[in-house]
């Protein structure tokens, strides 16, 4: 993918790091800065898969992970990554979240509950 967006745009690095790591998270703007000079544009798009359950049947432990991982990590990306982003004229980030941010599905509770909160998150942050 590196190479197609060098092609395309001229300037690309990769970057693997751990969302769950919160020095990490703080490299991963930091090297984006070193690089560039800035950081205009942030995608989040970073998460584990949740084991599939319903309501009933979803274990507390699934949830919190999964919850804690996909939705609370993503709020403390965006922490380190607003104040770099405001900087600039043009700005955005970008969450992913699928179709499950809009829609509910009976048998994937944890993944309809971060996604549904993700949708939220990336509205609130726009604000």
């Amino acid at each position: 993918m590196v190479d197609l967006i060098k092609e395309l745009v001229s300037e690309a690095i990769f970057l693997e790091w751990d969302v769950s790591k919160t020095d990490e998270r703080k490299a991963m703007v930091a090297q984006t800065i070193a690089a560039f000079g800035l950081l205009d544009y942030a995608f989040n798009n970073s998460g584990i898969e949740d084991a599939s359950a319903s309501t009933q049947d979803c274990s507390e432990e699934n949830l919190d992970k999964t919850i804690s991982i996909n939705l609370k990590k993503k709020c403390l990306c965006i922490k380190y990554q607003i104040p770099e982003i405001r900087l600039q004229g043009k700005r955005a980030i970008i969450n992913c979240a699928s179709v499950v941010g809009t829609i509910c599905f009976a048998e994937i509770l944890a993944s309809v509950a971060y996604k549904h909160g993700i949708a939220r998150l990336t509205k609130t942050t726009a604000l």
